[in-house]
């Protein structure tokens, strides 16, 4: 009867594992509904890496950022039902162009987060089963080096506006040293603007102010 007993209980565990694994694998499964292309290749997903020194903390902010530069055709929709099961709505249909016109938005991202010279590589491959064509798109971001603030100043035509400027550059949002991006030059010039209205010049605008940057240095 012993040995009855134990083949008994390791058929039990080796039927709840295969129930546990069968429902880790549908938790990693994506589904796909029935409005795909038929015969057509589409978009099923698109990844983005980043290689290079960039922060583990802000890689993935950065990864964010340039999915939302993605062209809308190469943007899915995924509706997940209970954390298992995962179904793809309606995938666009894949264009090749559609690749190119993604990787000039996100170079121009790079861009303003201080990376001038980014290479971003792009693969895709297909992936057939009956009447559905799946292309997966990789992009592989190299930021390259980073421009960092060196010398700032002000160089104001107005007098009037220049003192006031040189007088509040200790509140300054540009430190030397920091990351160049465009947000916190706005940022500064939003400061400068506040400081010219508290001052009574109220007429000033943000077109009145511009940021004037030279890279040669870093680029050298």
């Amino acid at each position: 009867m012993l040995p009855h007993r134990q083949v008994s209980f390791f058929t039990v565990y080796r039927f709840i594992l295969s129930i546990g694994l069968l429902l880790v694998l549908l938790s990693a499964c994506t589904t796909i509904q029935k409005g795909y292309p038929k015969n057509r290749p589409f978009v099923y997903k698109t990844n983005i890496s980043i290689s290079g020194s960039v922060p583990g903390s802000d890689k993935q902010e950065l990864v964010t950022r340039l999915q939302n530069q993605l062209d809308d055709s190469l943007k899915t929709r995924v509706i997940s039902y209970a954390g298992v099961i995962k179904k793809l709505v309606k995938p666009p249909v894949f264009d090749t162009a559609k690749i190119s016109r993604s990787k000039f938005f996100m170079t121009a991202l790079m861009n303003t987060q201080g990376f001038f010279y980014p290479v971003i590589k792009d693969t895709f491959t297909i992936d057939t089963a009956g009447d559905k064509q799946m292309v997966t798109i990789n992009f592989r971001v190299m930021p390259g080096k980073l421009t960092r603030l060196d010398s700032i100043g002000f160089d104001l035509l107005t007098p009037e506006l220049q003192q006031l400027a040189l007088e509040s550059k200790s509140q300054t949002i540009l430190k030397k040293g920091d990351p160049y991006s465009l947000q916190i030059i706005g940022e500064e010039r939003e400061r400068l603007l506040q400081t010219f209205h508290n001052s009574g010049y109220y007429k000033v605008s943000g077109d009145d102010i511009y940021a004037e940057i030279d890279t040669v240095v870093s680029a050298l």
